[in-house]
């Protein structure tokens, strides 16, 4: 018999996008994540490298196209666009609290699947519904109940054998937090949501 390979590799189905979307303007790029072009996609490609070469050598485990892929706190989508060539676009979903960052997502990419989410769990998608969760930079805005919740349902909704993966600020956000709460500036939401 011979050896099972280590990696399996395959494309996504000829009906997934071959082009790249749109951006949406700088100034919504700047406020959903700090960056605009260039440095935006490079966030997005660098949690996309992560989280494969997690899966892959950590893991064992392959990345094929017909993965179910979520992305919580997607803003405009940059992260799915990384993604249109690794899976079948039609199984690519995405939420956000920002219905304006939804609204363009869904103008830039109409094939993924996109949804306004609430401030608190749950999200409508039955249990053990996705494959990968992937989670960029999110939870560093959210005070410790939330988290706790918002880690809980994302697990609900994985697979058997799904994998979460998130990024998280250290010690930075910190202190950005110590200075919300010291001058009281509440001007972006993720200044709120540190509260709440």
């Amino acid at each position: 018999s011979s050896p099972t390979p280590k990696f399996e590799y395959s494309t996504a189905d000829p009906t997934s996008r071959d082009d790249l979307p749109g951006f949406p303007p700088a100034e919504i790029q700047q406020r959903v994540h700090g960056t605009v072009f260039a440095g935006a996609m490079s966030g997005a490609l660098s949690l996309r490298y992560l989280s494969f070469r997690f899966v892959r050598n950590v893991l064992m485990r392959p990345i094929v196209p017909t993965m179910k892929v979520f992305d919580f706190g997607c803003g405009w989508g940059r992260v799915q666009r990384v993604l249109l060539k690794d899976f079948h676009t039609a199984n690519l979903y995405g939420t956000d609290i920002d219905p304006e960052g939804i609204e363009i997502a869904r103008q830039l990419l109409p094939e993924v699947h996109f949804e306004v989410n609430g401030p608190r769990p749950p999200l409508d998608h039955a249990d053990e519904s996705f494959d990968l969760v992937l989670v960029n930079s999110v939870f560093s805005h959210l005070a410790e109940p939330n988290f706790q919740s918002w880690i809980a349902e994302l697990t609900r909704l994985l697979k058997t054998g799904g994998v979460l993966v998130f990024s998280s600020w250290g010690q930075g956000l910190l202190d950005m937090a110590q200075g919300v709460f010291e001058s009281g500036k509440r001007d972006f939401p993720w200044q709120r949501n540190i509260l709440n």
